[in-house]
């Protein structure tokens, strides 16, 4: 798009997102500017340490309004994160959840360096590195400066080795529950000696907040300990206002010119043990996926996603959903009145296939973009604006309790979705392309591959986690305990079948958890079979599709084919651990697994006894 005689723009999505990757690649620019742009936000924040300046001693100096400052209008991670999400206890309503963060590095690497030494000690070099290079920029060359720099460095290792102590000390809130978890900002202020009916009327000023306004915070116990250890400093703030002013620096470190984006490849490089870095223009698209994920996602759409794909996708869904609800009337554990239950769930669920209608229309991304400004020319200023922009979002948020058009996850990601808080399935633009859907694919493809994994989903909205969970995505636990003793058993054979595997990596077996691989599993294998007599309603009404003749195999087998074809991977050792080590199981295993449970797979490809794929005690659930 042409953008000649314009440096400006707002609320054009297209354009915006356009202007904004156009100055993150300029490297001229950034490079001319050096860290200049970030030096003007540090001096507007009263300064900084390093550069000569005190404030985080000078009696003047109000930490609640740094805090705020900092945290919300450049939106800015500190010691703690702020989540907006649903209430449980009233579906209609967003509520706001603190939690801890603050960490640069794995918490081991503080409370044991002589375990972590090499990444520690490239976090130093990073932190003075970065450091030497602002007070370059700024001029700062004074014989104190080093000194000054190697106080910053260990004012930082500090105060985040105590975050990692008291992370590792905390006590964990006794109940899980949402509702148990809810306190008032008043309260809060005074265990904590925050102001936070100040910091959140900051943060939501179309929202009237007070003391009574609540807020869900589980890790009660760390808040209380990390705000009596920076108010134990007295007036003498300066360790604070160091580690303040370096969760800033770090949030736009990338912003920068070339100079301070490789001191921190150096750092990344040591801390990942990767040596492949982002190119400009990967890391260019991360930002813009970032500040603009929306007016991306746009893009995404309107120039790869055909008009049909939608709709035909939609058919799909439609059908797998309404086969699963049929059959749950077959499920032997699962009684009467928690049947009627499941499928009332299941046909209340809200599958949202492709992207958020809104995405492709031009007056309602104009309104969600409005107030926005971009710069073509200015890349540090963009990520600033695009910072107070969030701000200025989460205000309407709350103000209008609008949450729910916005996915929780990517549209041109490749992950579908169940979200038990509002009932909804997910299935984003990203995995309708070969070899999950194309409308011009035949139906055993589509069943096989598309089919598969919105039974999956379909099956978590009504299994053992699902169930606590009512067609609202309010919490309610709706199984019987009959139901959920006779389940007991059915998933003890799932658990006792994936507990004999293990695998071998670098000549070191690492079994597999089948209790905790056990109800993925469970819906792995059921999401097969839905898709699978989905696929077999779609034949009863338009017939018997026409396969290769070379092929020599039905359209039955092909289904299971497509699906195999689909979720197989050749993993490295790495790969394979990293699916084990997270509780799961590898693709190709977990295909493997699935089908030899499948009563349907083994009559359609004609498994006997001794067959690699015949099991006579199978497990079957959904």
């Amino acid at each position: 798009m042409e953008m000649t005689g314009f440096t400006t723009y707002n609320n054009n999505h297209s354009i915006l997102v356009k202007a904004f990757y156009k100055a993150c690649v300029d490297e001229f620019e950034n490079t001319k500017q050096k860290g200049w742009p970030l030096l003007e936000v540090i001096h507007g924040l009263a300064g900084w340490y390093v550069l000569g300046d005190q404030p985080g001693t000078a009696e003047t100096w109000d930490r609640n309004m740094a805090l705020k400052s900092i945290q919300l209008d450049y939106w800015v991670t500190t010691w703690f994160r702020i989540y907006m999400n649903r209430d449980f206890d009233d579906p209609k309503q967003i509520i706001v959840q603190i939690d801890q963060d603050g960490l640069t590095l794995p918490s081991q690497c503080y409370l044991a360096p002589d375990n972590c030494g090499e990444a520690l000690d490239s976090y130093r070099n990073y932190l003075k590195t970065t450091s030497v290079l602002l007070a370059r920029d700024a001029d700062v060359n004074d014989t104190q400066v080093i000194s000054r720099v190697n106080t910053f460095v260990e004012d930082i290792i500090d105060f985040e080795t105590m975050i990692a102590n008291i992370t590792q000390s905390a006590q964990r809130p006794p109940s899980p529950a949402q509702r148990d978890n809810k306190i008032s900002l008043s309260e809060l202020s005074s265990q904590t000696q925050i102001n936070w009916v100040d910091f959140f009327h900051y943060l939501f000023p179309s929202t009237t907040v007070s003391g009574d306004f609540q807020v869900v915070l589980y890790e009660k116990d760390y808040v209380q300990k990390v705000a009596q250890y920076i108010t134990s400093f007295g007036p003498k703030l300066r360790k604070y206002h160091n580690y303040l002013m370096w969760r800033l620096i770090q949030t736009y470190v990338l912003e920068l010119s070339w100079d301070f984006v490789h001191a921190y490849r150096i750092f990344y490089e040591a801390l990942t043990g990767r040596s492949e870095f982002p190119e400009k223009w990967k890391l260019c698209f991360e930002m813009s996926h970032q500040r603009l994920r929306w007016a991306l996602s746009s893009l995404y759409v309107r120039d790869h996603f055909a008009d049909d794909s939608k709709d035909k996708a939609e058919e799909v869904a439609v059908r797998v959903k309404k086969v699963t609800s049929e059959g749950i009337s077959q499920l032997a554990w699962m009684d009467t009145d928690t049947q009627d239950r499941a499928r009332n769930k299941i046909q209340s669920l809200v599958d949202q296939i492709g992207y958020p209608d809104w995405l492709v229309n031009e007056e309602k991304m104009s309104l969600y973009y409005s107030g926005l400004e971009v710069n073509a020319t200015d890349h540090f200023g963009n990520a600033v604006h695009t910072a107070a922009f969030e701000k200025n979002l989460w205000d309407r948020r709350l103000a209008n309790q609008v949450l729910r058009t916005e996915w929780d996850i990517d549209v041109y990601g490749i992950t579908a979705h169940y979200l038990y808080n509002w009932n909804e399935l997910l299935f984003p633009a990203g995995l309708l392309q070969f070899p999950v859907f194309e409308s011009s694919m035949p139906r055993w493809m589509v069943y096989g591959a598309m089919g598969s994994i919105l039974g999956r989903e379909i099956i978590n909205s009504v299994d053992e986690f699902g169930g606590r969970f009512d067609g609202r995505g309010q919490l309610k636990d709706w199984w019987s305990n009959k139901t959920k003793q006779d389940y007991s058993q059915r998933r003890a054979c799932v658990s006792g079948y994936w507990s004999t595997f293990s695998i071998n990596v670098f000549d070191r077996e690492i079994p597999i958890i089948g209790s905790r691989v056990a109800q993925n599993l469970i819906a792995e294998m059921g999401g097969v079979r839905q898709a699978f007599y989905a696929y077999k309603n779609w034949v009863q009404e338009a017939g018997e599709e026409q396969l290769v003749s070379s092929l020599d195999i039905t359209a039955d087998q092909a289904f299971f084919i497509a699906y195999a074809q689909t979720n197989c991977a050749v993993n490295t050792p790495a790969a394979d651990y990293s699916w084990v080590s997270r509780f799961n199981v590898p693709q190709n295993l977990r295909v493997q697994g699935t089908l030899a449970h499948l009563k349907e797979f083994q009559d359609t490809f004609q498994c006997q006894p001794g067959d690699q794929m015949f099991r006579e005690d199978r497990c079957d659930v959904f």
